[in-house]
């Protein structure tokens, strides 16, 4: 599967998600105090965007706008902003990073995880080695 069909697997399956939580009055029953609807938010779209996106990071920047734009749908379905509003500011109040920032915090947490493990089996092999002399 080239990464094109992948885009617009996953756009399409959370575009059709999210209009499923529209339409089908899912949200109503979602009360904004209760952390359902940011748990359902987050459970199959933003893990969907998620996942596997270290593999993203060297897109072109018309794939990561068509990520972006399935966080940004999510951010106005889970702020109850219409599509006339700025984004940044409703990011912000979410706490939610973009598409390449998202990237950006994977790697560095993959490099902090590498570097982790490469340190711990050095160390316990200069201790295996300083045991056995």
């Amino acid at each position: 599967m080239s990464m094109d069909t992948h885009i617009s697997q996953l756009a399409s399956s959370c575009f059709g998600i999210l209009s499923q939580i529209v339409t089908l009055h899912i949200r109503r029953s979602l009360t904004r105090s209760s952390l359902s609807l940011p748990t359902v938010i987050t459970a199959f779209i933003l893990s969907k965007v998620d996942y596997c996106n270290l593999a993203l990071s060297g897109l072109l920047k018309f794939d990561l706008d068509r990520l972006q734009s399935i966080v940004n749908a999510a951010a106005r379905l889970k702020s109850d902003s219409c599509g006339y509003d700025h984004i940044t500011p409703l990011l912000n109040d979410l706490d939610w990073l973009g598409v390449p920032e998202r990237n950006v915090i994977t790697y560095t947490n993959c490099a902090f995880w590498c570097a982790t493990v490469f340190m711990a089996r050095r160390r316990a092999a200069s201790r295996c080695h300083s045991a056995c002399c």
